[in-house]
C-alpha cells in the first residue's frame, strides 16, 4: 500500500472516530458534558517470549492525544493505559466491565485493542488473544453492549472484522458502537496499520508500506 493510500485512510479514520466522540459534547454547557473513557491495550505475546520491550508506542499516543484534545469536549477524561504483561485477559475484560459499570448515557468510550486475532475456520467467530488467554468476540460484544453511552473501538487484529460478522460473514454491528478494524476478516494485519490509525488522529502518516 502507497503512502499515499495511506495518508487517505488515515485521514478518513481520524475524521470517523473525532466526529463521533466529540458530537455528543459540541455545543453543549460545561455542566451538561460527559466523560471521555479511554482504554488502550497493546501487547505482542511473541515480543514477550522473546523477552524483548514489548510495543506500546500507540497506546500511550493515544492517551496523550486525548488528554490534549479532548478537554474543550468533555467534562473530564479517563484513561486506562494497559501494555507489556499488564495487557492481560483479567485486566483487559476488568476495564471493559468499569466501562459498563461506570458509563452514563452522555458518556463516551475510546478503546484500541491491538495485538492477535484470530478466526475459527468454521464458525467464522473472532478470537483475540492478550496475555493469559483469548477473548471471545462474544465476550468484547457482550461488554460493548452493556455500556450506556457510545463507543468507539479501534480494532488493530488479524481477521478483526470477523468481530462484526455472523457465522455466515454477513454484518453484524454493535449496538451504539462504532467499529474501526485494520483488516478484514480473511487478512492478517500489519503493526503499521496500526499506526496508521493512532497517527491518524495525530496528522501524521507512517512512512513504509502495508499489505
Amino acid at each position: 500500500m502507497a503512502r499515499s493510500s495511506l495518508a487517505i485512510r488515515s485521514t478518513a479514520f481520524a475524521l470517523a472516530v473525532m466526529a463521533l466522540v466529540a458530537a455528543p459534547a459540541i455545543s453543549q454547557p460545561e455542566k451538561s458534558k460527559g466523560t471521555l473513557y479511554v482504554v488502550a491495550a497493546q501487547i505482542g505475546i511473541a515480543v514477550l517470549k522473546q523477552g524483548k520491550e514489548p510495543n506500546s508506542r500507540e497506546a500511550n499516543l493515544l492517551k496523550k492525544l486525548v488528554e490534549e484534545r479532548s478537554v474543550e469536549y468533555f467534562a473530564s477524561v479517563k484513561t486506562t493505559v494497559l501494555t507489556g504483561e499488564k495487557a492481560d485477559r483479567t485486566n483487559i475484560l476488568k476495564a471493559l466491565s468499569d466501562l459498563e459499570k461506570q458509563m452514563k448515557k452522555k458518556d463516551v468510550a475510546l478503546v484500541f485493542l491491538a495485538g492477535h486475532g484470530s478466526r475459527h475456520p468454521k464458525t467464522n467467530e473472532f478470537g483475540y488473544h492478550p496475555v493469559g488467554g483469548p477473548i471471545t468476540g462474544e465476550e468484547i460484544r457482550k461488554a460493548f453492549d452493556g455500556m450506556k453511552g457510545r463507543s468507539v473501538l479501534l480494532m488493530q487484529a488479524c481477521h478483526a472484522k470477523a468481530l462484526v460478522e455472523t457465522p455466515t460473514g454477513k454484518d453484524r454491528p454493535f449496538a451504539r458502537t462504532l467499529v474501526l478494524t485494520t483488516c478484514t476478516d480473511d487478512e492478517t494485519a500489519s503493526t503499521l496499520m496500526g499506526m496508521v490509525m493512532i497517527n491518524g488522529l495525530a496528522n501524521k502518516v507512517p512512512t513504509g508500506t502495508a499489505s
